[in-house]
């Protein structure tokens, strides 16, 4: 309630001249953020290989340097920059950060949390959530997985907490493969049985990293 009563403080001295001056800065950055958004996927597409991949990805940072930017820019001018002011200001707007990563604090509690339990490690191969994949890579907050259609999955490390984790191997060098086969009504038992075993012991061993 007193942090309410001093963020509306902080707003209650607001003047028209300070309105318009925070309305065009948001104006002008709006058309630097639709400019940078058309523009530089154009140039992208002149472009080849890894130059274009980069330009492409600096899109959505530079949008967020220039709101931030705003940001910065606009808070002074609606209101006066004093310690009671600020303190009332940054509070809210930790608050709100707060509620927004929540999820990405969960990810990185659980990340700690999978560094202990360790229910997978790297070349382990896991499925969450119908993703099915050999796990490359184990960082903070996510762990990357790779299918055996050579897709990169993601999978935030949250998902431990409400999700049902297979592993295939669980850090060993034994992977078991299933293969499905058919055969005739009519077939000689005997046969298949001899067919099957050479097959078995025929077949080099599959290893974690490899393809069944």
């Amino acid at each position: 309630m007193i942090e309410d009563l001093g963020v509306k403080g902080a707003f209650a001295s607001i003047t028209g001249q300070a309105m318009l001056q925070a309305l065009l800065v948001i104006v002008i950055a709006s058309l630097i953020i639709v400019a940078v958004q058309k523009v530089l996927p154009r140039v992208a597409e002149k472009l080849g290989g890894k130059p274009r991949l980069y330009l492409l990805a600096s899109v959505p940072l530079l949008r967020l340097l220039i709101i931030l930017a705003t940001i910065v820019i606009v808070v002074p001018v609606l209101v006066k920059p004093s310690f009671e002011n600020m303190v009332a200001i940054f509070g809210a707007l930790a608050l709100a950060l707060g509620f927004a990563f929540k999820e990405y604090a969960s990810s990185l509690i659980a990340g700690i949390v999978t560094l202990y339990e360790m229910p997978y490690r790297p070349g382990d191969w896991i499925e969450v959530d119908g993703q099915y994949g050999e796990v490359r890579a184990i960082g903070a907050r996510a762990a990357e997985i790779v299918t055996p259609d050579d897709t990169v999955v993601i999978i935030p490390h949250s998902k431990l907490w409400n999700s049902l984790i297979a592993n295939g191997n669980d850090g060993t060098d034994n992977l078991m493969c299933v293969a499905d086969f058919h055969l005739e009504a009519n077939h000689n038992v005997s046969q298949v049985r001899e067919l099957l075993r050479d097959v078995a012991f025929t077949s080099r061993e599959q290893k974690p990293g490899s393809l069944c």
